[in-house]
């Protein structure tokens, strides 16, 4: 929400011949067609387009996700997904964020904006983490404060700024070193590798849906597999936590404390539960890398 109004003034540094490509995740509803690359064709020089999937990446280019699929980046080309969704929403910005972050490390610069909700706060937390730079519009100068203060709240933010500033940042951040960050050493935490491949991957089609398909149907190539729609779960319940968390906070400021209090224990209650399957799925990995490393086959890497 209110997102189309600085895109044009975020893209000012982009250019033909800036050596880095941006990638931009706009939520839309699926009944509409995006016409975001168009219209962002008349703010820049640089090459806007419909991101396509399996297409390589190229510096001097500005990409869009389409309309109801995810924006998956990887080494050298982007991927689109219609994996589940995340936050109510697909394409989501979590999603393009841990995919960037976990393919090129300290080369990200992810920029969060004004929007609803909480997409965007745990990839941003995710660009931290593998050791990019985080830009998070500052909430008081946003249309809509609620997305820039979940990020803020959920990792430590390198930059706040007004929408004003963001472009000459940019110019900054674009002229500097790069991070100084020995991605050698660099501890990706597990979930954000299989939260990007659950990202990835279809819902898979139950036995009542496979009923009314016609014979000539083609599933997907790839089924959900069980790790990964578990990694999915978590996801939800850490969205169904933040929810909760941020009903606690409204009810607070209405002074409407036993309402707030209500919320606050039903959060506690639903952190523990996601805390609880986050340590087993942690645990179910260990022993997958441990299965590996003793030589058994059939494991993902």
């Amino acid at each position: 929400m209110g997102g189309i109004k600085v895109f044009p003034n975020v893209i000012k540094q982009i250019t033909p011949d800036t050596p880095v490509a941006a990638f931009i995740v706009q939520h839309i509803s699926s009944a509409y067609k995006s016409e975001l690359a168009s219209m962002l064709s008349n703010h820049t020089k640089a090459t806007v387009k419909v991101a396509e999937d399996q297409e390589p990446i190229q510096a001097g280019h500005i990409y869009v996700s389409p309309t109801d699929q995810h924006l998956i980046v990887g080494s050298d080309k982007m991927t689109l997904s219609s994996g589940p969704q995340e936050n109510n929403s697909r394409p989501s910005i979590n999603a393009l964020f841990r995919s960037a972050a976990i393919a090129h490390h300290n080369r990200v610069i992810g920029l969060l904006l004004t929007g609803l909700l909480a997409d965007g706060a745990k990839g941003i937390k995710a660009v931290h983490e593998c050791g990019g730079i985080t830009v998070v519009q500052d909430p008081e100068d946003a249309e809509f404060d609620e997305m820039p203060r979940n990020a803020i709240k959920a990792t430590d933010v390198d930059y706040i700024v007004a929408a004003a500033d963001i472009s000459s940042l940019l110019k900054v951040l674009l002229d500097k070193p790069l991070k100084g960050v020995d991605v050698t050493k660099l501890k990706v935490p597990p979930e954000l590798k299989h939260q990007v491949a659950a990202s990835l991957k279809p819902l898979a089609l139950t036995v009542e849906e496979d009923s009314a398909l016609p014979s000539n149907f083609q599933k997907p190539e790839f089924p959900v597999e069980l790790d990964d729609s578990l990694w999915s779960v978590l996801q939800y319940m850490q969205e169904r936590t933040t929810m909760l968390e941020n009903m606690a906070e409204n009810e607070h400021i209405r002074d409407q404390n036993k309402m707030a209090r209500d919320f606050e224990l039903r959060a506690q209650e639903s952190r523990a539960h996601t805390e609880n399957l986050r340590a087993h799925l942690l645990e179910l990995e260990l022993g997958h890398s441990t299965s590996n490393v003793n030589g058994s086959s059939g494991l993902r890497d």
